[in-house]
């Protein structure tokens, strides 16, 4: 037993002894490869190439890949009147073609014509509006939550003189008032924002009907509309209509990145105020923007109310651009920017008459346009946008996913928010 002990015991006295070898070798080898990739990355990074990174590194790096823009490439009137031909935009042709009866804008009692909808009636058939939304108005204004809504302290006067004010998720009026108006007659919600209104009320953003949209918002209806009542109607956007207007958006896309105007991977997710300026083009005869840039300014915030940075990831900031600009030169919309000292922008979209006559001249010759082109896009559009009812769902729910990763971070620091 003891001879055995003292066998083992021998046995390990060689390892003690080379250890200290091994461990100096395995440094060294470390250190070399170490040097060795350095060198190789510094040879690289002389001859003009880049060095690898790993995989993480790659996806941000495509993350921040700058989008092309190119103007050069073809007549940007000549693109616009191009793009609006074929999209399927309120009032036009060929929306109307798309939608002969007209679109629901709400799910509702009185319409519940898809599978989406008459689910959500037979779980909650109480809590459905009796119809859909039909009053119609004069002016709109749309506002955004764009920092740019900062440098003009006279912008809120103008937004309350139209007849109908649409806001977004958190955007408040309390302290702002003079930046972005006190009105509010609709307020549109994302996924996160109303699981959040279901709990508490941010501040600032008392008042207006609440309109949910994406698939995922729409297991928070019944919530919302017990907790407000009466007090706050609350809806959710008829899928159909979300649906057009981001198929819209991204057909548009798809028409420049085919033209060479503009080309960036993967980033062509339609941005959260797509479906309020397309409800406002539904129910008003004049829609001004306001809080939305076509610009790109690194001087402005993300948003007027907090610090939260917008997720580029998902999203061409400079295509947005475009696409409110081919809008404005359809005659749809008109973009208040802090510079606009006259016009509807002003007046609360009370056009003077030789400038309505001049945007319904605009949108007249594009419906002429459209009208000529219908048959032969038609097709296109609805294959573009109109897709299975499962693929429906998905396509909803990505809804509002432009801001929804900041917002989740500002949802836990929305408290300590001070308001000017």
């Amino acid at each position: 037993m003891f001879g055995t002990q003292e066998v083992k015991g021998n046995s390990r006295s060689p390892w003690r002894a080379v250890r200290p070898y091994v461990v100096v070798i395995l440094i060294l080898g470390l250190c070399s490869t170490v040097i060795l990739l350095s060198w190789r990355n510094a040879s690289l990074v002389a001859n003009g190439a880049r060095p690898r990174n790993s995989r993480s590194r790659q996806r941000r790096e495509r993350h921040r890949e700058k989008e092309r823009i190119d103007k050069s490439s073809v007549d940007f009137r000549n693109i616009s009147d191009s793009i609006i031909a074929q999209l399927s935009i309120p009032k036009t042709k060929v929306y109307k073609h798309k939608f002969p009866n007209g679109s629901r804008l709400v799910v509702n009692k009185k319409n519940p014509e898809n599978r989406l909808a008459h689910t959500q009636q037979e779980k909650f058939p109480s809590n459905l509006p009796a119809t859909d939304i039909e009053e119609r108005f004069g002016s709109c204004a749309v506002v955004g939550n764009s920092g740019i809504s900062l440098f003009n302290e006279k912008q809120g006067e103008s937004i309350d003189k139209h007849d109908l004010v649409i806001r977004f998720n958190d955007g408040p009026t309390t302290g702002f008032e003079k930046y972005v108006g006190k009105r509010t007659s609709y307020r549109f919600i994302n996924n996160n924002w109303s699981r959040i209104f279901t709990k508490r009320e941010p501040r600032g953003c008392a008042e207006g009907a609440l309109i949910s949209f994406g698939n995922g918002a729409l297991r928070f209806l019944h919530a919302l509309r017990a907790k407000y009542g009466e007090r706050r109607p609350a809806y959710f956007m008829a899928p159909e209509f979300a649906l057009n207007a981001r198929g819209t958006y991204k057909k548009a896309y798809a028409v420049m990145d085919e033209a060479g105007y503009i080309r960036v991977k993967g980033r062509n997710s339609p941005p959260t105020g797509i479906e309020g300026v397309f409800f406002g083009l539904e129910m008003c005869d004049t829609v001004d923007l306001y809080g939305f840039q076509i610009r790109n300014d690194p001087k402005i915030k993300y948003h007027y109310h907090n610090e939260v940075q917008g997720v580029e990831a998902a999203h061409s900031f400079g295509f947005q651009y475009e696409f409110l600009k081919v809008l404005t030169h359809g005659g749809f919309i008109q973009v208040c920017l802090p510079e606009t000292k006259s016009g509807p922008c002003i007046n609360g979209g009370k056009n003077e008459p030789k400038a309505r006559a001049a945007q319904d001249a605009r949108r007249g010759g594009q419906e002429q346009a459209q009208e000529a082109e219908v048959a032969e896009h038609t097709e296109d559009v609805e294959e573009a946008e109109e897709v299975g009812e499962v693929e429906e769902v998905h396509e909803i729910e990505e809804s509002g996913d432009d801001v929804e990763m900041a917002e989740e971070v500002h949802e836990a620091e929305e408290e300590e928010v001070v308001l000017e």
